[in-house]
């Protein structure tokens, strides 16, 4: 007795095996920036930074105040949140891992952006 595998099936058997060998050796940031009320910031420059090798990226969040950064190389990063009227943020160190994201939820506080808060 024989086995036949349909043709849809080796499509998927094909696809599954090219996207766990090629998959990206990369992680990803996320997250939500809040006021002190609850509500979603969403004029703010969110920034992370990889101190080896030296890579900088710079974001805005979304209209609920989300933002994301892709295609992170895995190791140690710095984040960073300004906007207006509120403290500047610090994250000096998150850790990104391969396929994996990793989650922020930042609550500013009101005060000049030259004053800043360390997490």
């Amino acid at each position: 007795m024989t086995a036949t595998l349909r043709p849809g099936a080796w499509l998927a058997a094909a696809l599954t095996l090219s996207s766990t060998l090629f998959a990206s050796p990369t992680g990803r940031v996320n997250g939500v920036i809040r006021d002190p009320g609850g509500n979603a910031v969403t004029r703010a420059l969110v920034t992370v930074v990889a101190a080896a090798p030296a890579e900088l990226r710079a974001s805005a969040p979304d209209l609920t105040g989300s933002f994301e950064f892709l295609d992170l190389l895995p190791g140690r990063w710095s984040l960073s949140v300004e906007a207006e009227g509120f403290r500047r943020v610090n994250i000096p160190e998150l850790v990104v891992h391969v396929d994996q994201s990793t989650e922020v939820e930042i609550r500013l506080e009101v005060g000049a952006r030259a004053d800043t808060v360390e997490v």
